[in-house]
């Protein structure tokens, strides 16, 4: 079995250890996928108030992101506290540090690559919800109708594959710091 087998048995297997993670990972996504939703809508981007409304909604993204960022690493960070004692025994029976680390970046990379996709499919749903309540508050004359937001799908994508894979080297460089029976005990 090689590292990638025991990343996807992990995940896979321990569901509830990863649930957490993962839907915290998810709803924040859904967040900035509703964001971009709105801010590349053609109703919204074609009328008087459209470069307006897609800057505010640009730098609100801005901002969802670089605080998903921090969200998704103090989560991965708590994560592996959890986790910290499983990884001790891994140690224990011959892991080096640098197969540990391997399988904490593909373990990651796996539960992300999840998490984009939940995330955009949730996030289209309730963008569909949105769509009929939005112009009632915000009094908007338009109907917006729903649409297939590939500008959107493809920038979240983007963006959280980049969050991942960054977040995937910070959370294999907190396994460096730590020595084996620091991990085994869990504390």
């Amino acid at each position: 079995m090689n590292i990638r087998e025991l990343a996807y048995r992990n995940v896979t297997r321990n569901r509830r250890t990863y649930s957490a993670y993962f839907l915290s990972s998810a709803f924040a996504i859904m967040a900035f996928f509703v964001y971009s939703f709105f801010a590349f809508h053609p109703a919204l981007s074609a009328g008087e108030l459209g470069q307006y409304v897609f800057v505010s909604m640009s730098f609100a993204q801005s901002i969802i992101y670089l605080f998903t960022f921090f969200f998704i690493l103090y989560s991965m960070g708590m994560f592996l506290k959890t986790r910290k004692r499983e990884l001790g025994i891994l140690m224990m029976l011959g892991m080096t540090k640098y197969q540990l680390k391997r399988l904490i970046f593909f373990e990651n990379i796996m539960i992300g690559i999840g998490a984009i996709i939940f995330g955009i499919l949730s996030g289209m749903l309730f963008s569909g919800v949105l769509l009929f309540v939005a112009p009632m508050i915000l009094k908007l004359d338009i109907s917006l109708s729903y649409y297939i937001p590939m500008k959107a799908i493809v920038v979240t994508g983007i963006m959280f594959f980049i969050l991942f894979m960054i977040i995937s080297l910070f959370s294999a460089g907190m396994i460096r710091k730590n020595k084996i029976m620091k991990l085994f005990r869990g504390s």
